[in-house]
């Protein structure tokens, strides 16, 4: 047993293709703005730590981006677009964009310590409609636009920058009244921050600090482009190739030289990607633990992942090795809401008992980590600089950890033959399969139509250079990203800019070939008012006491129940106020509960009123004030009119949570009928600012005698 732990950190920075090549349009400003945060403070801050190793791993569709920001004549998104223009001449439509757009920085970790910026978010409303924010253009003045304007852009900059760019901390000491040549300042800077990041990691790299790596160009399901004949996906080889080889090419034009090692996108392996990504000279892929434990039919999970192994097809060999899927989860998602100090601690601890574990093995071992390398940092405070630089001195100095990177690890320890996978599982960093970008008729729907659109191309006959053009469009709607936001695993605010840009790119294809355009092309593929089924359904008769507390855990504990996932990141447009819905009942009446998120200002919250809407055979609303509901009022929708039935007394309480009754009879429903189920919340003005499900609805149905019999069998 060695006296060393190695650790590397493989950080993955990517962003999908947010241009359209025939207008030169940017749909979404992540790129831009990723930069100067995460992608510029990464490796910035390593300069600080001489000692310490990492790899990142650069997407080609990214690097391109970066460039085409700094180097076309005219690279714009809408957003900036809307930041360049003077606030004296911003139009009703450009109001409207800028109140519903500007506050996409991280609230709790950016815009709350920002006054300036917390006042205009607070005068906008943390909850808003398209209808909120066109009534709230008037309450906005010239200077308030301005601010909201140069506060978006500014908050957006990491700690690197803010240190090297004194203009940027004096701008944020200014905090308000900015004029146009402020704002004229923060946008040049960003383009220089832009125009310096791959030079800075050049250089690291040309040091010997950090290792580079790639993924193929658009970042696809490598996979499902070619499956070898096997499984989910296509058997599109030649795409599969064309995608390694432009990523390598294009990574090797912007660096001077190959790299050495791939992270397949999504972390996607099978046998049939093998030889593509070996013949293009790459030498190790990495992915998920997962994979070498289904490879391995099973195992002890702390003796196997922590070593290197090659993999074989077709005569060819790769290295490949496995990340470390707790500690990269820690990392991701739990370390920000830890002081920095004590989570570094943690990790530390976390790294000793894994060597005390492997005390008895023979041999070098390395502790692979590997996560986003721009996401997690928007929910850190200081986009996580106190964390990485307490992470990267503790590492740096001990004497046990030896922080390196994975290709210089391999190749000073390379696998021995024993250590030959006899076969590679098929699958991806999320539950070992593909059913996030495969596994949902959304998806299924979206793969049809790209695969309509590439024999429409393969049966073209245009010249070269326009059938050049095509083919990009189609390798560009290939990438992970679109097939991402379809189905119910994940939503987001841009999800319909999402869906318009795969669809847009494949309909460049008809366009570049003069050609008609699909209609199923024009419809857009996700649906936004399907069924939403809850995570967990009714399991047994509930009758919970309507206290507005959690009376006890049993009382809910066979309900249904529809949870909301914490928003992350910077797609966060709003705040929500719903945590979770419970839905559950006896034979005769549903029960219905609403938890609200912890943060939430409950007077803030006595505002509105609340709505719970259903539909079966007839349409009705159940509406109530939240200010402290004693009473509710039930409506029959009946085309465009809401027809009052009734006053209903008591059955509802509001307290730590929403609990309240409503008798099936009342909704017209009878046993074995399905009902459709949503939950809202109001404004004063009756406006709808909060749907829960986002753009679905819940099922449930009507249960009958046998409902608790039938259910019990099941389990």
């Amino acid at each position: 047993m060695s006296d060393k732990l190695h650790v590397a950190f493989l950080w993955h920075m990517h962003q999908p293709y947010y241009k359209d090549n025939l207008t030169g349009h940017y749909y979404l400003p992540w790129v831009r703005l990723h930069a100067i945060k995460g992608y510029y403070d990464m490796p910035a801050i390593l300069e600080e730590f001489p000692n310490m190793r990492v790899s990142f791993n650069l997407t080609p569709s990214l690097l391109y981006q970066i460039k085409d920001y700094t180097q076309s004549q005219d690279p714009a998104d809408d957003f900036l677009t809307a930041s360049l223009k003077p606030a004296d001449s911003l139009t009703r439509e450009d109001k409207e964009f800028i109140l519903a757009n500007f506050f996409m920085n991280n609230w709790n970790t950016v815009i709350r310590y920002n006054p300036r910026y917390a006042e205009l978010l607070q005068r906008r409303g943390k909850l808003f409609s398209k209808q909120e924010v066109a009534r709230k253009t008037g309450f906005f003045d010239e200077g308030d636009y301005r601010d909201l304007q140069v506060l978006f852009n500014l908050c957006w900059f990491g700690f690197s920058i803010k240190k090297k760019e004194p203009a940027i901390n004096e701008l944020l000491l200014k905090a308000k009244d900015y004029t146009e040549d402020d704002k004229r300042v923060v946008l040049e800077l960003q383009r220089k921050a832009l125009g310096e990041i791959v030079g800075l990691y050049s250089r690291l790299w040309e040091r010997g600090q950090i290792e580079l790596t790639t993924s193929p160009f658009y970042h696809p399901i490598l996979p499902l482009l070619y499956n070898g004949g096997k499984g989910e996906g296509y058997n599109w080889e030649e795409d599969a190739r064309e995608q390694i080889t432009r990523g390598i090419n294009y990574f090797k034009d912007t660096f001077g030289r190959p790299p050495t090692g791939m992270w397949p996108s999504e972390g996607s392996v099978s046998p049939s990607i093998v030889e593509p990504i070996s013949d293009a000279g790459i030498q190790w892929i990495a992915t998920d633990e997962d994979i070498l434990l289904m490879s391995c039919g099973g195992g002890n999970r702390d003796e196997l992942i922590y070593k290197p192994y090659r993999v074989e097809d077709g005569g060819r060999f790769l290295n490949i090795v496995f990340r470390d899927k707790k500690l990269s989860d820690l990392m991701g998602f739990v370390y920000y809401n830890t002081d920095a100090v004590l989570a570094v601690e943690d990790f530390k601890n976390r790294l000793y008992s894994i060597k005390d574990k492997l005390a008895k093995t023979d041999g070098e071992h390395l502790v692979c980590v590997i996560l986003d390398g721009e996401n997690p940092w928007e929910n850190y405070p200081a986009s996580g600089e106190k964390f990485l630089g307490e992470l990267y001195k503790q590492l740096s100095n001990d004497p046990v950890i030896k922080p390196t990177t994975i290709g210089e690890f391999i190749k000073q320890f390379p696998p021995k033959e024993k250590e030959t996978l006899k076969t590679l599982y098929t699958g991806s960093w999320i539950n070992h399969d593909f059913r996030i970008w495969f596994g949902h008729e959304e998806d299924r729907r979206a793969w049809k139509l790209l695969d309509d659109t590439r024999k429409f191309l393969l049966k073209a006959k245009l010249p070269k250079e326009d059938k050049a053009r095509m083919w990009d469009e189609i390798y560009i709607a290939e990438g992970s990203d679109w097939y991402w936001w379809y189905g119910d695993d994940f939503s987001s605010s841009s999800e319909d800019t999402f869906d318009f840009l795969f669809r847009n790119h494949l309909m460049n294809v008809y366009r570049i070939a003069n050609s008609r355009i699909p209609p199923a092309l024009k419809q857009t593929i996700k649906n936004f008012n399907k069924p939403i089924r809850g995570q967990l359904v009714p399991m047994q008769f509930i009758q919970p006491s309507l206290d507005g507390k959690v009376t006890n855990f049993y009382e809910w504990m066979n309900a249904g129940s529809f949870k909301f996932e914490e928003p992350m990141g910077a797609m966060q447009k709003a705040e929500r106020l719903v945590k979770a819905i419970y839905y559950g009942f006896d034979l005769k009446t549903l029960y219905l509960r609403v938890d609200f998120q912890d943060r939430i200002d409950r007077e803030e919250l006595r505002k509105y009123r609340g709505g719970f809407y259903f539909a079966n055979e007839k349409e009705f609303n159940l509406e109530f004030p939240l200010a402290s509901p004693h009473s509710m009022e039930l409506y029959e929708l009946v085309e465009d009119k809401k027809n009052k039935i009734e006053t209903i007394e008591g059955s509802i309480c509001l307290d730590a949570i929403l609990e309240l009754a409503i008798p099936f009879s009342k909704l017209d429903a009878r046993p074995k009928q399905e009902i459709y189920l949503n939950f809202s919340i109001l404004s004063e003005s009756g406006i709808k600012l909060e749907e829960c499900p986002p753009r679905g609805i819940l099922t449930l149905v009507v249960p009958d005698e046998d409902f608790e019999t039938l259910m019990w069998n099941a389990l």
